[in-house]
């Protein structure tokens, strides 16, 4: 790692499934948050905010965060596959979401939440988490004490945002000339199976 980044572990670094106690929310509370079951967030760190419930009801029985936060799903194969997101765009000041994701929380003055969340996204991440998964084939999760205790190069705060600002312009750019490509491929699909219906349905000599 650079000379000026200093190795640390992530529990030095973000709190790790922080607990409703630091809530300034009350569990009875009428208000309405999101919530995200697992096939709301997808692999690419979007998700979807269309559902949402009153607080009391969302209280007990799964998994709490905020706005800013970071979510990694902890099940096979969804860990695998890289769903997870960063919780910068909630609708909501706090949500709730299955209680197979995993939660980071950036501290102001060791870490910024989108650099923790591309650091979720990284192959050392991904690989190592998966050997340290546990279960019964099918149901295999990766537990707390790997996040806590994987160490990575941390750069400052500010080098942090700069790396996170990078990563989302080149992503945003790369997603949407996949996008294109795809378009590209429907478009081509069609024009194949046109070129078929015309062949077979009026020959080669149309006219």
């Amino acid at each position: 790692i650079p000379e000026d980044w200093e190795a640390s572990k992530l529990k030095y670094r973000a709190c790790i499934n922080p607990t409703k106690a630091v809530s300034s929310f009350s569990k009875d509370s009428d208000e309405l948050a999101v919530f995200l079951p697992m096939e709301k967030v997808e692999t690419d760190g979007s998700y979807l905010t269309d559902i949402r419930k009153p607080i009391k009801e969302l209280w007990n029985g799964f998994t709490y965060f905020e706005k800013g936060d970071t979510i990694i799903a902890k099940i096979t194969p969804c860990f695998e596959n890289g769903k997870g997101a960063f919780l910068g765009e909630l609708d909501t000041d706090i949500g709730f979401g299955s209680t197979e994701f995993h939660v980071l929380r950036a501290t102001s003055n060791k870490s910024r939440g989108r650099y923790l969340y591309y650091m979720t996204k990284s192959d050392l991440f991904r690989q190592m988490g998966a050997t340290f998964m546990y279960g019964a084939a099918g149901q295999k999760r990766v537990p707390t004490e790997f996040i806590e205790d994987f160490e990575i190069g941390f750069p400052s705060c500010d080098e942090q945002q700069a790396i996170a600002d990078h990563l989302d312009a080149k992503t945003a750019l790369i997603d949407a000339l996949i996008s294109k490509k795809r378009r590209q491929i429907e478009l081509l699909t069609e024009q194949r199976q046109a070129v078929i219906n015309q062949a077979v349905t009026k020959g080669l000599e149309p006219k």
